[in-house]
């Protein structure tokens, strides 16, 4: 199963959109703008019928999560949970462990080890949810997360509405570069 977007091309480069039961690693350097992807991925699910709710983990020492700018994208405030963790596998353990949570972002500068990330797997499989590991950096594929199912790099073409999405693990065998536009 996979969380889908609604944007056709970005859930077609993802296989089917974001995997549910599985950890998935995203490179989105600050200022590169492509937190929106991801935001996409938020609307349609917090759109169902289920209310599906997200934690949205943050730990950036100079920039703070704005909610607003969530709610204009078009996520339910009702379905969105903000918290800021410096430990967030120590301090959030319970809500790793049980399944209230449909979607975990962590958007952290924190350091994770590969048992970490094989944990937080674990988690996604067990409680059927979608984590998202967000890295303030562009992943390598030299240096590969052998927890995650999937990862990508993503970032918005200067002065326009397309953004670059670089699949390095996930459904296609190669890497694929796609351009997606949407407004």
């Amino acid at each position: 199963m996979r969380l889908l977007s609604k944007i056709s091309a970005l859930d077609e480069a993802l296989g089917g959109g974001l995997p549910v039961g599985g950890l998935t690693e995203w490179g989105m350097p600050m200022g590169r703008e492509a937190r929106p992807l991801l935001l996409a991925f938020l609307r349609a699910l917090t759109h169902k019928a289920t209310n599906s709710l997200v934690l949205w983990v943050d730990n950036h020492k100079d920039l703070r999560v704005f909610p607003p700018a969530f709610y204009a994208h078009g996520i339910k405030p009702e379905c969105l949970v903000f918290t800021t963790s410096k430990a967030a596998l120590k301090e959030l353990r319970p809500a790793l462990l049980r399944p209230l949570f449909k979607v975990i972002v962590l958007d952290t500068t924190e350091k994770f080890t590969i048992k970490d990330c094989l944990f937080l797997s674990r988690c996604a499989r067990q409680n059927h949810q979608s984590i998202v590991l967000l890295r303030n950096f562009f992943l390598s594929n030299r240096h590969g997360n052998i927890a995650a199912c999937l990862r990508i790099n993503a970032w918005r073409n200067s002065h326009s509405n397309y953004w670059t999405l670089q699949v390095i693990k996930g459904p296609s065998r190669a890497s694929t570069t796609v351009c997606i536009k949407w407004i």
